[in-house]
């Protein structure tokens, strides 16, 4: 049995992949060399060359294309004359301007979460209240409580559909929690009808209940819970006057340091005596002796 991929037996315009041993035409193994790839095979690298390789062009790596290519690199392929400078130079603008739109998204995004989180933190007690009031609801039901039941239940279903406003509202329209109590959302007219609901409730049952419900005589205050607006140089211009002000922090004084007053030592006649070296330090010496003269003993 012949073998197709025995390179013997192929025609002369056909050529086997040497990665993934396809016999495909010599066209399929012809590219295009880069002004460095030519002027390394010895070529002036003023043309453009074309050369068969081993490998086909689905086996090739590809490319870097030029929307992908970094600004140094679009520098280096416009000195080397693989791209030309115009082109180079219009794809660099190109890639500033996606930038800054980059860093524009980035920012609008963090904001996004930050603004996210502040309504989370608002709702979040909202959630909490709503948990603990369908326990007392389902308790009510159960010990046959109908007229407390009845109050619960409306009021439950009026504070989920505020909640569900409302978070309807932060997710489609993106901007900051106004207020930091939820209560400060629900309006005037659910307030009203909830305060109704309460007062048709009997006297007794009202009494036997343990605590009054949020939003039952809920005073309204929106300049109490107004969020303040902070501004992105309010931080640097506190922390610049916080670093102009002198320290009110007081701060100890050294204690004086007592100055070291050489004194003189008492050496013997050693010879560890002679070696001392200081100013102040006396060095004891032996008189001389008068020696008489050699003629004088004669």
């Amino acid at each position: 049995m012949e073998n197709v991929n025995d390179s013997e037996q192929v025609a002369p315009l056909m050529r086997v992949c040497k990665k993934c041993k396809a016999t495909k035409p010599l066209a399929a193994f012809r590219y295009t060399l880069t002004r460095a790839q030519a002027k390394q095979q010895g070529f002036v690298g003023k043309h453009l060359v074309t050369a068969e390789g081993k490998v086909c062009k689905e086996c090739r790596p590809k490319r870097k294309p030029l929307s992908k290519m970094t600004n140094k690199e679009l520098t280096q392929k416009a000195s080397t004359g693989d791209v030309h400078p115009l082109v180079a130079k219009m794809r660099i603008e190109q890639n500033k301007r996606d930038a800054n739109l980059l860093r524009k998204a980035g920012r609008v995004n963090r904001w996004e979460q930050i603004w996210a989180q502040e309504w989370e933190d608002v709702l979040a007690p909202m959630k909490t209240h709503l948990r603990k009031l369908n326990q007392v609801k389902r308790l009510a039901k159960l010990y046959g409580r109908k007229s407390k039941h009845i109050f619960l239940d409306f009021y439950t279903a009026a504070l989920r559909k505020e909640m569900a406003r409302l978070t309807l509202h932060y997710k489609t329209q993106l901007c900051r929690a106004p207020y930091t109590r939820w209560e400060e959302y629900v309006p005037e007219d659910v307030r009203d009808k909830i305060d109704d609901a309460w007062l048709a409730m009997p006297f007794e049952e009202r009494l036997r209940m343990r605590g009054k419900p949020d939003m039952v005589n809920y005073k309204y205050d929106p300049d109490k819970y107004l969020r303040k607006q902070v501004k992105n140089t309010d931080a640097l211009a506190s922390r610049k006057a916080l670093l102009g002000k002198p320290a009110k922090i007081p701060r100890e004084t050294p204690a004086p340091v007592p100055k070291l007053t050489p004194h003189k030592i008492d050496v013997g006649h050693t010879p560890k005596t002679r070696l001392l070296k200081g100013e102040d330090v006396p060095v004891l010496r032996e008189p001389p002796v008068k020696e008489e003269p050699w003629w004088d003993n004669l």
